[in-house]
């Protein structure tokens, strides 16, 4: 995952919702990952 930290909304939730679910060993589903980009304001490249 490349994340852009440029002038812009605050990562600061994002950055924390993925090391939760790195510490917890969690894995998204498709749709998973979808709504969380989606609630990050990011996109799948």
């Amino acid at each position: 995952m490349l994340t852009l930290f440029a002038p812009g909304i605050p990562r600061e939730r994002c950055v924390l919702e993925l090391l939760e679910i790195r510490q917890s060993g969690r894995e998204l589903t498709p749709q998973e990952w979808t709504e969380f980009y989606r609630r990050h304001d990011q996109y799948m490249v």
